[in-house]
């Protein structure tokens, strides 16, 4: 969900599709046909530019990262690159300036996930290379954009069964991973869902720990300076 006025929120997800608030009723918005697709974040620069991301289902060919754009009168897909993963989708985006915008996700190989970022300049979307510091598992479930060159992502990864939450920063040249602290050594799961801008130098990233993946408590103190 993202807002720009009380009465200009947009809400995205998996049956009703994409959402609008005027300020008294929710209505559908007309999109491009959507079968089997998951849509998970939606942000924006302004009121006619809007980027919505999420999975589509290929036939016969897994599912595959997926975006759309909202101009103030039509949303239309845009293309994205290819992965070269067997399945993939973007879990969140952030929105730096109008030319700038940043999603993030994961990519399947079959017996491995890796990171997955995409980058928008104003004229297309294309991959940016991204810590992966797992042997099994690495996702970027949220991200949040300070400027052009101060842009943070948060997730997971995982090594030996243990999952570790993950905070990479981008600078803007480069990604680059900053260690987040484990929160108790006895857990073996803990993980980042989601990040959030509060301030011009600090975050919050939220997500889940315990001992076991059905054993787990809140994980909310991830803030850290942000610059």
């Amino acid at each position: 969900m993202t807002a720009f006025a009380t009465d200009d929120v947009w809400a995205v997800g998996e049956v009703l599709g994409v959402m609008h608030w005027d300020g008294a009723t929710w209505s559908n918005v007309a999109h491009p046909p959507l079968e089997e697709a998951d849509l998970h974040a939606a942000a924006g620069a302004a009121p006619d530019d809007l980027w919505i991301v999420g999975a589509q289902e290929s036939e016969g060919a897994g599912d595959h990262a997926f975006a759309m754009h909202w101009d103030g009168t039509l949303l239309s897909v845009a293309p994205l690159p290819p992965t070269g993963a067997d399945d993939s989708e973007l879990l969140d985006v952030a929105v730096a300036g109008p030319n700038d915008a940043w999603a993030v996700g994961e990519m399947d190989f079959g017996d491995v996930k890796r990171t997955l970022v995409e980058h928008w300049d104003g004229h297309s979307w294309t991959i940016v290379d991204s810590p992966n510091p797992g042997a099994d598992l690495d996702e970027l479930t949220g991200v949040g954009a300070v400027s052009a060159a101060d842009v943070w992502a948060a997730g997971t990864w995982s090594e030996g069964g243990i999952e570790h939450p993950l905070v990479v920063h981008w600078n803007g040249t480069s990604w680059t991973r900053v260690r987040a602290q484990f929160p108790d050594p006895s857990d073996t799961v803990a993980t980042l869902e989601g990040l959030t801008i509060l301030s011009p130098s600090r975050f919050l990233a939220v997500g889940a720990h315990g001992p076991s993946d059905v054993q787990l408590q809140p994980l909310t103190e991830m803030s850290r300076r942000c610059g």
